[in-house]
């Protein structure tokens, strides 16, 4: 499933850097949240465990593959950034966030990546 090669040479330090900021924004949710007996810390924790289930499964699959549908993949979230115009409530004169169902997300981070590939 995966190229020793990929793991060979993953930045390790980058992980656990990342890993402890995220940590310590955790740590500092609870910390300001624990009177309020509200779980915010745990949903974060959450976020924090798919992230790391996205992360393995991203960087399992061979980018090669990936791009053969960046075209498609940039026509589409060029299509949700055009449907932010007409789905998305402006906030503060803004219009940045699509809501389908529970889920909240930015179709321009979609883009980012589309534009990578």
């Amino acid at each position: 499933m995966f190229d020793r090669r990929l793991l060979k040479n993953f930045d390790w330090l980058l992980l656990v850097i990342t890993l402890l900021l995220c940590l310590i924004g955790i740590l500092t949710i609870y910390s300001t949240a624990k009177t309020l007996d509200t779980p915010y810390h745990l949903k974060q924790l959450a976020s924090l465990g798919l992230g790391l289930v996205a992360l393995v499964i991203v960087f399992s699959i061979d980018y090669h593959k990936w791009a053969r549908w960046a075209p498609f993949l940039y026509l589409g979230s060029l299509l949700l950034l055009f449907f932010l115009f007409f789905l998305s409530p402006p906030v503060l004169g803004v219009r940045r966030w699509l809501s389908i169902g529970p889920l909240t997300f930015q179709p321009s981070e979609i883009s980012k990546a589309a534009t990578f590939l």
